[in-house]
C-alpha cells in the first residue's frame, strides 16, 4: 500500500511540473498580487537552480553517462566566460543569470532527468498521457470557440486568411510550441492508434496560430510520420531532405516577412549581420554572456547596442525591445564566436545522433526525439529557441523519450 502511494504521489508530481511547464509563459498574468506575479514570473530560473543542484550533487552518474556531451557543454560554456572577461561588456550579475539560467537551461533540464531516470530506472511519463489527452482536448475545444464564437481570448496578427490563434498564451508563439510539445509526446506513446484523435487535435490548434514556423513543423512531423509509420520507408535520410525541402517552401513567405531585403526595414536581418560582424570583430571567443540576441541582454540593455545605435531602431530600443530577442543564431555568432558555434552545432550533431541510434531500437522514440530538435532547428530562425523557457520542458521530454523503454 505504501508502496502504491508513494507511485501515485510521484506521477501526480511528475504531472505538476509538466503542466507547469506547458504554461510557464502563461503564469505571470495569472494573479495581480505583486508577490505571486513576480514569484511566476521567475518560476522557470527557480526549477532551473533546483535541478542544477540537483545534479550537482548527482555528478557521477553525469560523468558516467553523459561525459561526452558535458566536456562539449563545459567548452561552450568557457568561452562564454573567458570572452566576458576579455571584453567587460555587461557586469558580474548579468553574465552569471545568462550562463547558468539561460543558455544552459535546456541541458540542464536534460541532464536532471537523464540522471533521475538512471535513478529510479521506471517509466516517467506513464502518468502523463491522462493529462496530456485532457490538455489537448480543453485546447482544441477552445480553439474552436474562438474560431466560431466570439473569442475568449484577444487573437494575435492577421496572417494569410483570418486572425491567429493565441488562447490564454502571451503571444500565438507558446501556443505553437505547447502544441509541438503534446504532439511529440502523443506521438512517442501512440502505441496502437489510440492517440491519433488527439495528434490530430494538437495539430489543429497549433497550425490554427497561422505561424510560419509552426506550420513548417507540422508539415514536417506528418510527412515524416506518415511515411515511417505506414508507408514503412527506411531510407530515413532521404525521408528528412524532402521535409526539410517541404518545410522551405511552406515557410518561403514568412521567412521573407522575417528577414525582408535590403531596402526594408528588418530588425532581425539587422541582428543577424550585426551578429556576424561582431563574430568576426571579436574572434575567436565572441562578446561574452548578456550582451547580444539573448532576453538577459535586452534587460540589462547591452552597451553593444547603444554602440550599434539600437536605441534609434522601432522595436530595439530600451522602452520598445520586442524584436531585439527575436532570433537565436546571432546570440550564438556573436556572444561565442566561431569557437562557440562550432561546439554549438556538435551539441546538436550529438543529440540528431543519439536520435538516429534510438530510432533502431524504438521508432517511436527515436522519431519524438527527432522531432525535438527539428522543432527548436526550425525556431531558430525566429525566436530564442534552445535559449527560450519552452526548451526547458521539450529537453526534460527528450531524456524521457531517450531512457524509457
Amino acid at each position: 500500500m505504501k508502496v502504491s502511494s508513494t507511485l501515485n504521489l510521484r506521477k501526480f508530481n511528475t504531472a505538476i511540473l509538466f503542466v507547469l511547464l506547458l504554461f510557464i509563459t502563461c503564469l505571470d498574468s495569472i494573479s495581480d498580487n505583486i508577490l505571486l506575479n513576480l514569484f511566476f514570473k521567475h518560476v522557470d530560473e527557480l526549477i532551473t537552480i533546483i535541478l542544477l543542484c540537483y545534479i550537482i550533487c548527482n555528478y557521477r552518474i553525469v560523468f558516467k553517462k553523459k561525459s561526452f556531451v558535458l566536456c562539449i557543454a563545459f567548452g561552450f560554456l568557457l568561452i562564454g566566460f573567458i570572452s566576458s572577461c576579455i571584453y567587460h561588456y555587461q557586469p558580474v550579475i548579468p553574465m552569471l543569470i545568462d550562463a547558468f539560467l539561460l543558455t544552459s537551461r535546456f541541458l540542464i533540464g536534460y541532464l536532471a532527468v537523464i540522471i533521475y531516470a538512471s535513478k529510479k530506472n521506471k517509466n516517467i511519463s506513464g502518468g502523463l498521457t491522462r493529462i496530456v489527452k485532457f490538455i489537448t482536448l480543453i485546447l482544441f475545444l477552445l480553439t474552436l470557440h474562438d474560431l466560431v464564437l466570439s473569442p475568449f481570448f484577444p487573437k494575435s496578427d492577421y496572417r494569410y486568411f483570418m486572425y491567429g490563434l493565441q488562447l490564454m498564451f502571451p503571444h500565438a508563439t507558446y501556443l505553437a510550441s505547447s502544441a509541438a510539445v503534446l504532439l511529440i509526446y502523443l506521438g512517442y506513446n501512440n502505441r496502437n492508434g489510440q492517440n491519433l484523435k488527439y495528434m490530430l487535435m494538437a495539430t489543429f490548434f497549433g497550425v490554427a496560430t497561422l505561424r510560419g514556423k509552426a506550420l513548417g513543423f507540422f508539415a514536417v512531423y506528418w510527412f515524416v510520420y506518415i511515411i515511417i509509420k505506414y508507408v514503412k520507408s527506411k531510407n530515413y535520410y532521404f525521408t528528412y531532405f524532402l521535409g526539410i525541402i517541404g518545410t522551405a517552401f511552406i515557410a518561403r513567405d514568412q521567412l521573407t516577412a522575417y528577414f525582408g531585403s535590403i531596402d526594408l526595414y528588418s530588425p532581425r536581418l539587422i541582428l543577424f549581420k550585426d551578429g556576424l560582424k561582431l563574430m568576426l570583430s571579436h574572434f575567436p571567443f565572441g562578446t561574452g554572456y548578456a550582451t547580444f540576441g539573448s532576453s538577459i541582454a535586452v534587460n540589462y540593455y547591452s552597451p553593444l547596442y547603444v554602440a550599434l545605435k539600437y536605441p534609434y531602431n522601432w522595436g530595439m530600443s530600451p522602452s520598445y525591445s520586442a524584436f531585439l530577442s527575436d532570433l537565436f543564431w546571432p546570440t550564438i555568432f556573436s556572444q561565442f564566436g566561431i569557437l562557440g558555434l562550432i561546439l554549438f552545432l556538435f551539441i546538436i550533431i550529438y543529440f540528431l545522433k543519439l536520435s538516429m541510434r534510438k530510432m533502431r531500437l524504438n521508432k517511436n522514440a527515436g522519431f519524438a526525439m527527432l522531432m525535438t530538435i527539428v522543432y527548436l532547428l526550425i525556431t531558430s530562425i525566429a525566436e530564442s529557441s534552445f535559449f527560450n523557457p519552452t526548451a526547458l520542458l521539450f529537453f526534460m521530454l527528450f531524456a524521457v523519450y531517450e531512457k524509457e523503454m
